[in-house]
């Protein structure tokens, strides 16, 4: 970027992300592991250049989704427990009702 070999705004930066993403998706679907880890670098790469682009210090937005990831589960699984049911009684659409529960109780 100091030498000026870098995206002149945010746009361009996105719509490599998109490629990328969709380069990753083809690599997964022929399950090539070397092509796999080298488009999801691509990618993560690109996603470092968004944060660069909009002033996110990445691993700081990393650290704050895990511990919103923490708060969220720590509800489904309060949830599932305080049902008395065991975890293989429910499915995945029904562990996301409790997953979206506990992004609407963050809301308010």
């Amino acid at each position: 970027a100091k030498v000026g070999f870098d995206w002149p705004s945010i746009a361009p930066v996105l719509d490599k992300a998109y490629e990328e993403l969709a380069e990753l998706k083809q690599a997964i679907e022929t399950g090539d592991q070397r092509e796999i880890e080298s488009e999801l670098g691509d990618l993560l790469f690109v996603l470092a250049n968004v944060a660069r682009h909009t002033k996110i210090d990445p691993e700081q937005a990393v650290r704050s989704t895990n511990l919103k990831f923490e708060r969220r589960f720590a509800h489904v699984e309060q949830s599932v427990q305080g049902s008395g049911k065991d975890w293989s009684e429910y499915n995945l659409e029904q562990l996301d009702l409790f997953w979206d529960e506990a992004k609407q109780l963050e809301q308010k």
